[in-house]
């Protein structure tokens, strides 16, 4: 038999082999979650994706605490509705990668905002960002962030979360070759956002820790950084702020590349970062930057406002690396006002300042143990350079700097009060180049000079205190060295004592030392100064000491000047000295001067090479111990005394004058070679008439017989004449001249006298001149010669002061070339309108006086003044007033207010006037009055305003005035309204704020503890508690105001409020049994000093809707009843809870305790009876049916008596009766019941007889029936042939009401299955194959139930014997009928044709066999005829589907013939080919059905499978063409 290829079952076995890696790649590409959402989904447990996941805009997804959520590489959570994960501490929620790649985390996008998101307690891991916000607000506590390789949260478009205790670790740590500089990042807010961040924790970051940009701001609270480093592409900082304008409070920056840095770049928008109580430990170049992007480009506003400071570390040994520091705090090309700072233990300079100016401002700041290595700046504690304006330090103090403890240089100027410099490796300040004021400054115990002012000008220091320094404690070196009129250097109020040195001048003018005292310096002199190093072209000058006092004990010189002109005025020497040297040998000559000195010490008094020497009142006192040394001097003092007899060692060279001397011992003088000493005296002369009248104008000459020359003078108007320092005496070495002898010439008008005295003193001397009679003494004292006055105006003629030295009578003419003589008096006044009225008319009048005595002496002098018509005088005033050029700078909006009270017109014509400007022309009414004008719709911004005057007789009189408008900033204001002053009584903030133009105005609300709180005209709400400074900076948003804002601000204080207690629930005499579940509810209780996110959810509480800044308060709330004690749960604090009583009266009370505020309680009563037991139900459920078929679990063992007595109970059904009775509650009982609805009732009893009843209702429905099959079992193997039993025993109905029944056979290609049987039980034959066979059962209401089976019937081949034949030899030429049998094996009956062929030649006849009584013999018969002899063969073919059988017989035509040995021989040969073709058959057939046999056991078990060909068409025809 002949069955399927070899090479098919290859192809099968192939497929099958492979169909698991089929499967395999499926399951890995096919995600995990692709849920679109729904209205709430939540995930639990493990949860994988393999895409992105989207939480639609009105959709929740809820992530379940202990949720493992495993992202693959780059997929990304977005949010558009809500997200709620639900972490708990102890079993958070982890987003981690799935290998192989960073997912990108979370992101919420703007359509979330406002949808109540929060993230509690969750972990992401290994992501490229973490959680990424573009306009959102969710709520963020307790995450963590690790191994994020960009950014571990990000924010966009003015996002807005809350977040609560932050953590980000080893950001960026993953890049080795970065692409870009944004990688490595902890925290960044940008684009305008603004979250409130309390709690951050970002470690081992590359590039930031806290990264802020783009006009960003918000509150950061509680921020902890560390171990910010190593980016390449970018500034590693533990916080970056740039361009933004956060609130930062309580923070710390630890090992980080730079501590901090607020980085300014766009002009037009504003850098401000307020920061309190930071502190910046061990940085490893800067702690701090505050600059400029463009360092070329000054912004002089605060670009940080810092309170609270500490920095330490900075580049040392905690660093990453120590030794790379740069600067502790560097503030570049920007301003900062910064307070209550400490600097120490900084490896760095502490403060290094460039191109600043007035707006940065330091106040109570303390630098120590700090500077970098080496000298100079970069070791000082505080370092400037290049400063615009001067930056400011109040409250200073430096120590240990590895430098000067303040170092300015180059252009650095600075200035500040209250220094304290002390304990510093150099100066305590160094000045280099650079220009300072300052007021009261300590400088003491520095290793080098206390102040050292170098090369530098305009240095003001007030109140400057130096004490026990290392060298000098004021140290002037090249401070100026060219004298100008401006840059001085002063210092006015200045000491030193006990330092090395006390003051040191070196090449140093324009220095003046005011108010100076300087005492005990250890080594050197009080003070010193040597300029000898001003020696090239203009250098030089002086230095001024003034009002000096020394005191020192040592044998130097209090004073030592070498090299140097100076003025000394005002000196005291105390102690041990050895006096004043000064060596005014100097580059340029200058006129030294020393002035009130008293002169002591051992040398006392040793000058040299002055070329002069001038002073006044200097004393030699008793102190003075040694002698006067003048070498090459050159000396001119006046009123020179000494209290002693002292020694005047003159050199030949020297040259002393003395005025007015007092006590100089010339005797014991010693005076070398060309010296001398000469002393000089005044002379004053009187010259006086007959009537001892001082004559004026008289002529006095005086003459000397030696060392003056003839000098002469006029006497002034009494008549005196003053000569003075006049040289009386000359000392040389060899002797004394005698004294000068004065001859005094005198005379007047002819007349003279002369006399003369002796001058050893000081002289007055009279001479008399016995005159004749003389004219007086003319003096005119108004009007002035060429004088304009008005028409007919008032003239005032006055020569009251004219007199005569002969005291004669006076008379006085005054003419004019006009008028004639027209008055004769010393003083009046023409045309003043009186009785008396001396007029003078208009003209331009030659006016001569002629006074003359009684006896006809006469003196006249003539005056021309002019009376004429004037135009107006213009005088105005205006508000604003005009500047000092003239110009009128006011605001568009703003009127002009202008007074014209002192405008006049000299003849009080009447005047019209009027402003003009541009095109407009306004009259003014009233020229002497007052007015506005207004200049709001002016079409430019510059113009000429002209006041034009008219008296409508001369040229109109004009007043210019240059005009410039310009747009006012809105002015600030706002009212503070409350009722009461605590955090729960509502604040409104309502601006009053004015824009002079009218522009919109933009506001800007913030509190230094809240924060920002609106940016809307008015702001109401909850202050937290504390005291608030509220600023209201309001901006028109003009173009020419950017940066500028104007404000206004108000210091409230916020009280503590306290908690409330109110007990919601029980209600005041309530009565129940003990057995009531009582709800214990404290809703609207609470302290508005908490956050309302502290309470339970969903329930009104007394609370604040945001978190305080000073965070919420701790409160202690307690239940607490009378009888019961603590009610709450061990002791927990519970704000609503359900709870029992005990049978009795209780009294309930709430407290609540801040611990700040008096405990606040709240008592009601409520009576608790006894009870009956109380049934808890655990089984059956009320909420489920059940069916008439179940066995129902009856549990009620939670049941309890709440007086704790014993009790029973019994159990009983409407439909089923009395159940249970008497039952133990704590034991379970098995029950069934019929299909009804059963109103079940329990009755429980206790010991006390107290019964209490309590019904349910439990469903049972009709059961559907249960199929059973017993027979045939799924799966059996059936041999060809074999009875099928279909039983179906076990089938059952708990109704009994079964009323259909089938046994069916499905069929692949059939719609509707075959019904076998109805019968229970049922035998029967099935064809070969695969059979799916079901029961199927169905009860009256249409129940049913169906169960399937499958089972394999085997198939087998037809097989054919015992072919016989009736005839097997035939006569040619007869028609004979051939009956034919065999017998045919098939036990699966499938065979459906045996067909017989009878073939001889080319005759063929055909006929079916049949099987008629099923004995599996088959028959049939044909009428055959044939004319020829020979062979013919009989094949009978079984065909079962496409296999067969087939056997053979030969049937011989014959003629009947004598000789037979010839056919026998035929027959004999065909049948030996055909028992051979036989058996080659046979062998084939028998391996083709073993391989078939095995295909059909594969096929076994394939569930409505189809039935494999085992033998094709093709092979049937190759078995025909074998045969």
């Amino acid at each position: 038999m002949v069955r399927g290829s070899a090479h098919a079952v290859l192809l099968i076995l192939a497929m099958m082999l492979a169909s698991p890696f089929v499967n395999m790649v499926e399951l890995e590409s096919k995600p995990e979650s692709e849920t679109s959402g729904r209205s709430q989904t939540t995930w639990s447990g493990s949860v994988v994706l393999n895409n992105h996941y989207t939480v639609s805009l009105t959709d929740e997804l809820v992530i379940s605490s202990c949720t493992n959520v495993t992202m693959a590489n780059g997929v990304r959570i977005y949010v558009d509705g809500r997200l709620t994960v639900e972490g708990t501490k102890s079993c958070p929620v982890y987003f981690d990668y799935a290998g192989g790649g960073d997912h990108m985390g979370i992101q919420f996008n703007s359509s979330s905002n406002g949808r109540g998101s929060k993230i509690d307690n969750a972990s992401i891991i290994h992501s490229t960002y973490g959680i990424t916000i573009y306009g959102s607000n969710p709520y963020l506590a307790n995450v963590t962030i690790f191994d994020a390789d960009d950014v571990a949260m990000d924010m966009f478009n003015s996002a807005t979360p809350v977040i609560r205790n932050l953590v980000i670790d080893e950001a960026g740590q993953d890049w080795t070759i970065p692409q870009y500089w944004r990688y490595g990042i902890g925290l960044s807010v940008g684009a305008g956002s603004a979250p409130n961040v309390d709690g951050l924790v970002v470690s081992n970051a590359v590039t930031r820790g806290l990264n802020m940009w783009g006009n960003s701001g918000g509150l950061f609270r509680n921020i902890s950084i560390d171990n910010i480093s190593g980016a390449t592409l970018a500034m590693s900082a533990g916080i970056w702020v740039e361009d933004s304008i956060p609130l930062i409070q309580s923070v710390s920056v630890d090992k980080s590349d730079h501590g901090v840095i607020v980085r300014h770049i766009t002009d037009g928008v504003i850098t401000r970062a307020v920061i309190r109580d930071m502190e910046i430990t061990n940085s490893m170049y800067e702690a701090m930057i505050l600059d400029k992007e463009d360092r070329t480009n000054y912004t002089n506003y605060q670009s940080a406002v810092i309170d609270g400071l500490l920095i330490s570390g900075t580049g040392g040994q905690e660093a990453k690396t120590s030794g790379l520091a740069t600067a502790t705090l560097e503030i570049n090309a920007t301003g900062a006002w910064i307070e209550n700072a400490i600097i120490e233990d900084n490896a760095a300079v502490g403060i290094k300042l460039y191109f600043v100016d007035s707006s940065t401002i330091f106040s109570n700041l303390s630098v120590n143990n700090t500077g970098g290595s080496g000298t100079g700046a970069n070791a000082a504690g505080i370092s400037v350079h290049s400063s615009y304006f001067a930056p400011t330090f109040n409250n200073l103090e430096v120590s240990n700097s590895a430098g000067p403890g303040v170092h300015a240089k180059s252009g650095g100027a600075i200035q500040g009060t209250n220094w304290y410099l002390h304990n510093n490796s150099q100066e305590g300040f160094f000045l280099d180049r650079a220009a300072t004021i300052i007021e009261n400054m300590t400088v003491e115990n520095n290793s080098d000079s206390g102040a050292h002012i170098y090369d530098a000008r305009y240095v003001y220091m007030y109140n400057v205190s130096s004490q026990y320094n290392g060298d000098s404690g004021l140290f002037f070196e090249r401070a100026n060295d060219i004298e100008s009129s401006s840059g001085d250097v002063l210092c006015s109020n200045c000491s030193s004592s006990f330092d090395n040195k006390g003051v040191t001048i070196i090449d140093s003018v324009d220095l003046f030392l005011e108010d100076l005292q300087v005492s005990s310096p250890l080594t050197g002199s009080a003070i010193t100064a040597n300029n000898a190093g001003l020696n090239i072209g203009a250098q030089g000058g002086m230095f001024h000491l003034i009002d000096v006092t020394t005191s020192t004990d040592n044998t130097l010189p209090a004073i030592q000047i070498i090299s140097a002109e100076a003025e000394i005025n005002g000196l005291v020497m105390l102690g041990n000295h050895s006096g004043l040297v000064w060596d005014a040998d100097h580059n340029q000559e200058r006129n030294s001067v020393l002035s009130n000195a008293l002169i002591s010490g051992t040398d006392c008094l040793n000058l040299s090479n002055h070329d002069q020497l001038f002073g006044n009142n200097v004393t030699i006192t008793n102190g003075c111990t040694g002698g006067i040394d003048f070498n090459s001097v050159k000396l001119n003092w006046t009123d020179f005394e000494d209290l002693g007899s002292h020694v005047l060692n003159v050199d030949t060279n020297s040259q002393i004058h003395l005025h007015r001397p007092v006590n100089i011992d010339y005797q014991s003088a010693i005076i070398s070679g060309n010296g001398w000493i000469e002393e000089a005296w005044d002379v004053q002369v009187w010259v006086l008439n007959n009537n001892s009248n001082g004559v004026p104008i008289a002529y006095v000459e005086l003459g000397f017989d030696q060392l003056e020359n003839q000098i002469s003078s006029d006497t002034d108007d009494y008549g005196w004449a003053s000569f003075l320092d006049l040289r009386g005496k000359k000392f040389t070495s060899l002797g004394e001249s005698p004294h000068t002898d004065v001859t005094i010439n005198c005379s007047y008008d002819g007349v003279t006298n002369s006399t003369s005295t002796l001058l050893d003193q000081n002289r007055v001397v009279w001479c008399h001149l016995p005159l004749a009679n003389q004219a007086p003494f003319l003096t005119w004292t108004g009007p002035e010669d060429q004088t304009i006055f008005p028409s007919k105006s008032q003239v005032n003629f006055d020569a009251s002061e004219t007199w005569d030295i002969d005291n004669d009578t006076i008379l006085f003419t005054w003419t004019s070339n006009i008028d004639g003589a027209f008055a004769f008096s010393d003083n009046f006044t023409v045309n003043d309108g009186s009785i008396s009225e001396i007029p003078l008319s208009d003209g331009i009048h030659d006016i001569t006086l002629e006074v003359c005595d009684t006896a006809q002496n006469c003196v006249e002098e003539t005056r021309t003044i002019e009376l004429s018509n004037q135009p107006p005088v213009i005088v105005i005033s205006t508000d604003p007033v005009l500047n000092p050029w003239g110009e009128l700078i006011t605001p568009i909006s703003k009127s002009v207010s202008y007074s014209m009270n002192g405008t006049f017109d000299p003849e009080n014509d009447d005047m019209t006037c009027a402003w003009s400007w541009l095109s407009n022309n306004v009259p003014i009414t009233d020229c002497t009055g007052e007015g506005n004008i207004s200049f709001s719709n002016a079409p430019s911004n510059i113009f000429d305003l002209k006041l034009t005057v008219s008296d409508g007789i001369n040229p109109s009189s004009e007043y210019i005035i240059p005009v410039e408008l310009y747009n006012e900033m809105p002015t600030a204001s706002f009212d503070v309204i409350r009722e009461n002053n605590n955090s729960e009584d509502e604040i409104s903030l309502v601006s009053t704020s004015v824009d002079p133009e009218g522009d919109a105005i933009e506001f800007f609300w913030t509190s230094n503890i809240d924060g920002i709180l609106s940016n809307e005209s008015s702001w109401t709400g909850h202050l937290s508690r504390g005291v608030h400074v509220l600023t209201l900076s309001v901006n028109d948003g003009r173009m020419e105001h950017v940066n500028l804002t104007s404000e206004n601000q108000t210091i409230i204080e916020v009280g503590n409020s306290a908690p409330r207690a109110i007990i919601n629930a029980p209600t005041e005499g309530e009565t129940v049994d003990s057995s009531t579940l009582i709800e214990f509810n404290s809703s609207g209780s609470g302290d508005w000093d908490s956050a309302c996110s502290t309470f339970p959810v969903d329930v009104e509480w007394y609370c604040s809707q945001s978190e305080p800044a000073s965070g919420s308060e701790y409160l202690v709330y307690r239940w607490e009843s009378s009888l019961d004690g603590i009610l709450q749960e061990n002791g927990s604090d519970w704000l609503i809870f359900e709870g029992r009583l005990s049978a009795g009266n209780h009294v309930i009370t709430l407290s609540m305790d801040d611990g700040i505020n008096p405990i606040s309680t709240s008592s009601i009563n409520i009576t608790v009876s006894q009870s009956a037991p109380v049934m808890g139900l655990l089984s059956p459920s009320p909420e489920i049916g059940y069916h008439s078929s179940d066995e129902i679990l009856f549990d009620i063992s939670n049941s309890i008596d709440y007086d704790n007595d014993n009790f029973t109970f019994n159990l009983s059904s409407n439909i089923s009766g009395i159940l249970l009775s008497s039952m133990d509650a704590s034991n379970t009982n098995l029950i069934s019941l019929d299909a009804g609805i059963h109103e079940m009732s329990v009755k429980l009893t206790d010991e006390t007889g107290m019964s209490r009843i309590e019904s349910f209702v439990l469903t049972v429905v009709e059961s559907d029936p249960v199929v059973e099959i017993y027979s045939p079992l799924n799966n059996q193997f059936y041999e060809p042939g074999e009875i099928v039993i279909l039983d179906s025993n076990g089938t059952f109905d708990a109704d009994n009401d079964l009323t259909r029944r089938e046994w069916r056979l499905y069929s692949p290609n059939e719609n509707n299955p075959e019904v076998l049987s109805n019968n229970a039980y049922f035998e029967t034959r099935m064809q070969p194959g695969v059979h799916h066979i079901s029961l199927f059962v169905e009860d009256r209401r249409g129940g049913s139930d169906e169960v399937h089976v499958n089972i394999t019937v085997a198939s087998s081949n037809p097989d054919l014997s015992n072919l016989s034949i009736s005839e097997t030899k035939l006569e040619i030429d007869e028609l004979t009928e051939i009956i034919v049998s065999v017998r045919l094996d098939d036990p699966d009956g499938t065979t459906s044709l045996v067909q017989a062929i009878i073939k001889k030649n080319t005759q063929q006849w055909e006929f079916n066999l049949t099987d008629v009584d099923n004995d599996g013999v088959w028959t049939g018969s044909i009428n055959v005829i044939s004319s020829d002899t020979g062979k013919a063969q009989l094949k009978v073919t079984a065909i079962d589907g496409e296999i067969i059988d087939y056997v053979t017989k030969d049937i011989d035509f014959v003629k009947t013939e004598t000789d037979n040995a010839a056919l026998i021989n035929i027959l004999s040969g065909v049948g030996g080919l055909i028992l051979i073709a036989g058996l080659v058959a046979f062998f084939i057939i028998r391996r083709r059905k073993k391989l078939a046999d095995l295909d059909l056991i594969d096929s076994w078990g394939v569930f409505g499978g189809e039935i494999k060909e085992y033998v094709e068409e093709e092979e049937i025809n190759d078995m025909n063409a074998e045969i």
